[in-house]
C-alpha cells in the first residue's frame, strides 16, 4: 500500500486471503541486493521472484517467506491507482521453470486472477486497511499533534487543546519528520495524508 515515492522492504501481513505481502519500511526480512522488491513496484506484468528472503527465526514466518519460485502478479493500475500492490502466489511443486513457462502461456489469465484476488480482498477488509496503524509505525499521541496542525491550529493552541507543553508539541513532530524523512513540517503533512493516516 505504498506508492513508487516510498522505500521498500519486505514485510508480512496475514489476511483472510492466501499470504499477502505489503512493502513495509521495517528491514525485518528484506534482503537490500534483492532486486525483486524494485520490481514489484515497477513491473506491469507478472513474474518469477528469484530470490531468497531473509529468514526469521520464528518458524511459522519463516514458511511463509520461501519467495524463490514464487509468482509475482502486479495489480494493473486500471483496479486500483492510488498504490501499488502485487499478489503473491507460492507453490513449492512447482519449478522456477516451470512456473516461467504457465506464466508466458498464461499471462492474460493470470493476471486476470490476480486483479480477482485483489478486488475480493480491497472490496471486502482491504478498503479500511492501512499498513500504518497495522504495524503501529506512528504513535496515537504525534497524530493528533499532526491532525491539530493539519487543522489550521498553531503550537500554542494544539498544546493547550492536548494538554501537552510547547517542547512536547515540538518533539511530536520532529519524531513525526524523522519517520517520513519530510523536509519540513508542510511535507510531513502533505506525507502523512498521502499516506491516510490522517485527514
Amino acid at each position: 500500500m505504498f506508492s513508487k515515492k516510498d522505500t521498500m522492504t519486505l514485510d508480512i501481513l496475514k489476511t483472510t486471503l492466501p499470504v499477502t505481502l505489503p512493502l513495509e519500511k521495517t528491514g525485518q526480512y528484506y534482503n537490500p541486493y534483492d532486486h525483486n522488491i524494485p520490481r514489484m513496484v515497477t513491473e506491469t506484468t507478472p513474474f518469477v521472484y528469484d530470490n531468497y528472503c531473509r529468514i526469521s527465526k520464528n518458524n511459522d514466518v519463516s514458511a511463509l517467506l520461501r519467495l524463490k519460485g514464487a509468482l509475482i502478479i502486479p495489480v494493473t493500475s486500471t483496479v486500483h491507482s492510488h498504490h501499488t500492490f502485487v499478489v503473491i502466489f507460492y507453490s513449492p511443486k512447482l519449478t522456477p521453470i516451470e512456473l516461467k513457462g504457465l506464466t508466458s502461456l498464461h499471462q492474460e489469465d493470470i493476471q486476470f486472477i490476480g486483479n480477482s484476488l485483489f478486488d475480493e480482498w480491497y472490496n471486502g477488509q482491504g478498503r479500511e486497511f492501512n499498513i500504518f496503524f497495522s504495524r503501529s509505525i506512528f504513535c496515537p499521541r504525534s497524530l493528533q499533534v499532526a491532525q491539530s496542525f493539519a487543522d489550521g491550529f498553531t503550537t500554542k493552541e494544539t498544546a493547550k487543546k492536548l494538554c501537552v507543553t510547547e517542547s512536547g508539541v515540538q518533539y511530536h513532530l520532529d519524531h513525526l519528520r524523522k519517520i517520513l524523512g519530510a523536509r519540513n513540517r508542510s511535507h510531513m503533512l502533505v506525507e502523512l495524508m498521502r499516506k491516510k493516516v490522517i485527514q
